[in-house]
């Protein structure tokens, strides 16, 4: 009797040896082969946009508990209630519910859900991670992490993101590997456009030194002891040497001699269909790409150009303006953004309304705030927290219920 119990205890301490080894198999495939860890659930099966700038389909709005999700003719999807909701990339939605955070996309499935502490958006496919006051990246298509090991991390551009330790600052590719040492100050671009990154050297005694531009590989390619640069767009940047800007290639060859600035409150704008915005003596123009003017810097302020229209700054008022100058909307308002869908925002006497490109007013100046969707759909504020939606003509969409 005796033998059969001890033959037993060692057939059940047997299949307890095995059950623990192929468990410890299992999790060692899932932590480093599978789409799953103890903290990440990636869903590569739940798709998204490839396009960064993808539009919203859904619209956010408040109930008792948190928040859930309206389509654009107000109906609303009650049977998921998050603690917290906002916009993301890739027309995806992060939310939160209790200890997991994560990012649904436009069916209201979750293409990737953690309980770690992440950012509330993405760059190329990486949410940033925070853990132990050190932060890294999680890819939300397959689940693998890039350790959280750095004082500071910034978002991937064109496939590199800067990485901060000691405070000096490096870049890694998206497997973690440092293509670009950790021996830049922090006071650089931070993010690659057009394969090129402003760097800035760091003095002996730790200030911000000259700055240059770099390419993937960490090679010094533009480097004529400028101060400061901004990000290259349609092949053209500015440059800051003193109190002065200059145009510049992607080559650095200068473009014109023409100089810009100072600049006091702001710096040089990007260029956009082949026009800036820059600065001369105090006042505001467009400059074209081989850096003439198209409207002379004449302006108290233009904002950036969109669509060949831009909102400008004349006698104390907004107004809008096409590329070469000529009046669309007098400039006769205390606030005018940027239109979008052919609408914007206004204020009179500290309260907003919507306007069309043709000057016709929407909604009256009436309310706290206004928000022009990607969608198309404007989110108007009653009060700090009350909202409803409309669409780009004022129909409502959606309101609360009283």
């Amino acid at each position: 009797m005796n033998q059969r119990y001890i033959r037993i205890l060692a057939i059940v301490l047997a299949v307890i040896c095995i059950v623990g080894i192929a468990i410890y198999g299992v999790m060692e495939y899932i932590e480093h082969k599978g789409v799953q860890t103890r903290n990440v659930t990636a869903n590569p099966d739940m798709t998204y946009s490839a396009d960064v700038n993808t539009p919203h389909d859904l619209l956010i709005v408040p109930v008792e508990g948190g928040y859930c999700f309206a389509n654009q003719s107000g109906v609303v999807f009650k049977n998921n209630i998050y603690d917290i909701a906002s916009l993301a990339n890739y027309g995806l939605y992060y939310a939160q519910t209790g200890s997991k955070q994560g990012f649904l996309n436009s069916s209201l499935n979750f293409v990737f859900i953690t309980d770690e502490t992440i950012s509330s958006n993405l760059s190329e496919d990486f949410v940033i991670y925070k853990r132990n006051n050190k932060s890294g990246f999680i890819n939300i298509k397959t689940g693998e992490k890039i350790e959280a090991v750095y004082d500071m991390v910034y978002d991937f551009s064109e496939g590199l993101a800067a990485v901060s330790k000691d405070g000096k600052i490096g870049f890694i590719n998206t497997k973690g590997e440092l293509i670009v040492p950790n021996i830049y100050h922090s006071s650089g671009r931070h993010s690659f456009k057009s394969g090129l990154c402003l760097v800035t050297e760091i003095n002996a005694d730790g200030s911000a030194g000259t700055s240059y531009y770099i390419d993937k590989a960490g090679n010094k390619v533009i480097d004529n002891g400028y101060d400061y640069g901004m990000a290259f767009y349609e092949n053209r940047t500015f440059v800051k040497t003193g109190e002065i800007w200059n145009l510049i290639d992607e080559k650095g060859n200068l473009i014109t001699k023409e100089d810009f600035g100072p600049y006091t409150n702001s710096v040089p704008g990007k260029f956009s269909g082949g026009y800036a915005v820059v600065v001369k003596d105090g006042l505001y123009g467009i400059i074209n790409a081989d850096g003439e003017y198209v409207v002379n810097p004449k302006h108290e302020f233009i904002s950036d150009i969109t669509g060949n229209r831009t909102v400008f700054k004349s006698g104390g008022k907004f107004g809008y303006m096409n590329i070469d100058g000529s009046v669309v909307i007098s400039p006769v308002y205390e606030s005018l953004g940027n239109f979008k869908f052919g609408i914007a925002t206004y204020s009179e006497q500290g309260k907003f309304g919507v306007i069309r490109e043709d000057g016709v007013r929407i909604t009256p100046p009436e309310y706290k705030k206004i928000e022009i969707l990607d969608n198309s759909c404007v989110k108007i504020y009653t009060d700090a927290k009350m909202y409803f939606y409309t669409d780009r003509y004022g129909n409502k969409i959606w309101e609360p219920k009283k």
